[in-house]
């Protein structure tokens, strides 16, 4: 599945000019020949659990993922964020967003739905789960923590793969 304006973005003799190689006619024009991409253009319900929604800005059709289930509610944000500052700075600008301005609009609208809903994010380019808290008039990016086979991941350091055996367990 894929945006229709990315399609129309994307699907150009200008291909490798943007990309530096035929990438587009090489990735997923074939997946469209195929008859198995299909494109949509606004909010898509997947499934009874899965929201597929528009979030313009990196590019014209940029989406992410809703999920409902079980009570809990998770936002998979793609490329509206590339990393954790982008909450509270969401003016900061990624190098290859094509519309800054728009992103940070999506940015804002995005953060204040998954407050609301208490919502758990995830970010892109970055690892695991968080959510949005207010502190203090604004925003910011509290990583979740789970356990694993009842070993709290929290005490790992990073790169710690000395201790990986006691989650294995």
């Amino acid at each position: 599945m894929a945006h229709q304006a990315d399609w129309d973005t994307f699907n150009t003799p200008r291909d490798s000019e943007i990309f530096g190689y035929e990438w587009w006619c090489d990735t997923v024009a074939p997946l469209k020949e195929a008859g198995v991409l299909d494109l949509v253009t606004g909010e898509t319900k997947f499934n009874s659990e899965l929201n597929i929604i528009p979030t313009p800005g990196h590019t014209p059709g940029s989406m992410s993922l809703i999920i409902n289930s079980g009570g809990e509610t998770a936002y998979i944000m793609g490329d509206v964020f590339h990393g954790p500052a982008q909450v509270t700075e969401t003016a900061w600008s990624f190098r290859f967003d094509m519309d800054p301005e728009q992103t940070e609009q999506t940015r804002n609208k995005m953060l204040d739905r998954a407050h609301q809903e208490d919502a758990a994010i995830a970010i892109c380019h970055h690892s695991g789960f968080g959510r949005v808290i207010r502190e203090s008039g604004k925003r910011y990016w509290q990583a979740l923590y789970v356990q694993l086979n009842g070993f709290d991941l929290r005490q790992l350091e990073p790169f710690d793969r000395t201790r990986m055996s006691e989650v294995r367990a």
